[in-house]
């Protein structure tokens, strides 16, 4: 029979062991938990990164190159003739297609 010192002892130890369990149990978890939202957000993400070409864009490694094509493409997107030109279509496709 053990004495009530040795009782003691073991009891806390016991309880000591039991919480590390609880804490590991839970980091366990919450790597888990973790690991699975990382999945799923990786999984939503599709399409091209910040870093790579989009399909209709050629590798440009000359910098003279690279600025003349980003001006052209900004002229494109700026220019109000195009801009109006676009909107009005739009107007039209509604009119055929609601009948106004």
């Amino acid at each position: 029979e053990l004495d009530p010192d040795q009782l003691a002892e073991q009891n806390y130890t016991k309880h000591c062991q039991d919480e590390q369990d609880t804490v590991q149990a839970k980091k366990v978890a919450e790597r888990v938990l973790k690991a699975k939202e990382n999945r799923e957000r990786l999984a939503k993400l599709s399409g091209r990164g910040l870093g790579e070409l989009a399909p209709d864009q050629e590798d440009v490694d000359d910098l003279k190159k690279w600025v003349k094509q980003q001006k052209k493409k900004s002229s494109k997107k700026n220019n109000p003739i195009l801009a109006a030109k676009k909107k009005e279509a739009e107007l039209n496709e509604d009119e055929v297609e609601y009948g106004s």
